[in-house]
């Protein structure tokens, strides 16, 4: 396994059975490298005043037993959209390699709604992205942010969202192909939209506008992860606006205050285990590795790809 910042007992990594789920040192060698960029992520909100919180099936764990739900592979955490904007513009320095903050504005090709933090010298390849991404693809700690919910403005939000990744979509198709007049017009289109979003910030920056406001809503929601008005979830802010800190994994990492009713709202009976699949398994799952980086991975599935079908010589 890679080294560490954090100092984990040996005792952490000995498999175990909990809730009828049998974890195995692998799994707990990737909690380990999830939980280590948690702790720095922690010691640099903390230097920043910025705030927090543990989020999804991360905080369930910590709020029903103070560990991480036996059967997830990944940390994930929360921000307030103001809190947010300032952690993904002041933060990546505070992380020394080989950790790296990775967001739409420093990474070409990411879109995705949140950040993630990664460890450079592992690997979590998601299955769906192998070879078709060329990004940073260490293993991550999710980054969520929440926005001001405004009722009457979501459904154009999403429009405007929709919109504007469509055009990205046609713009990026690339070699142009067909007669010259329309190879001619694919290429002053692509031009044209350079010259509009010289650089990947350009782009994200006008993504994550369509969702930032600078007026605070009494209630906030997920909206760089909905695309569909029945996935709204009216949060109220109050729930978010103050933390506590209590036991999850043999230290103290704040969640919400209104935790119970958060919960509650998402995810009804919260406090009963259900063993389900990873949310990454539903693409073919997670390719991972605690001690070569991705990008040793990737180059040995290029190389395993060169390999001529038939050519057992060549395979042994």
């Amino acid at each position: 396994m890679v080294e560490l910042k954090h100092h984990f007992p040996e005792s952490f990594f000995v498999e175990e059975e909990r809730l009828g789920f049998r974890i195995d040192r692998k799994r707990k060698e990737i909690w380990a490298v999830e939980l280590d960029m948690l702790y720095e992520l922690d010691r640099v909100c903390t230097k920043l005043g910025i705030s927090y919180f543990l989020d999804g099936g991360t905080l369930i764990g910590a709020v029903r037993d103070g560990h991480i739900i036996p059967w997830d592979d990944d940390i994930d955490v929360t921000m307030l959209r103001e809190d947010y904007d300032r952690f993904i513009h002041e933060a990546p320095k505070e992380f020394a390699d080989p950790l790296f903050l990775q967001t739409g504005y420093n990474e070409k090709g990411y879109l995705r709604g949140h950040s993630q933090l990664r460890n450079s010298n592992t690997c979590a390849i998601l299955s769906q992205e192998l070879n078709r991404v060329f990004f940073n693809q260490g293993i991550f700690l999710d980054i969520f942010v929440i926005d001001s919910l405004f009722p009457e403005k979501v459904e154009r939000q999403f429009k405007e969202r929709e919109e504007l990744l469509y055009q990205r979509s046609r713009i990026m198709k690339r070699p142009f192909r067909g007669g010259l007049f329309k190879r001619v017009a694919k290429q002053v289109r692509y031009w044209l939209y350079c010259v509009r979003y010289p650089t990947p910030a350009s782009f994200y920056s006008r993504l994550e506008n369509i969702f930032r406001s600078e007026e605070q809503s009494p209630t906030v929601d997920y909206l760089m992860f909905h695309y569909d008005l029945a996935q709204i979830h009216p949060l109220n802010r109050s729930w978010f606006e103050e933390t506590i800190r209590i036991p999850f994994e043999g230290s103290l990492f704040p969640v919400p205050k209104g935790y119970h009713e958060y919960l509650s709202c998402y995810y009804e009976d919260y406090m009963t285990p259900k063993q389900a699949p990873s949310i990454h398994n539903a693409g073919g799952g997670v390719i991972f590795d605690t001690s070569r980086s991705y990008r040793e991975v990737l180059e040995e599935f290029s190389a395993q790809a060169e390999v001529p079908h038939g050519d057992k010589n060549t395979c042994e």
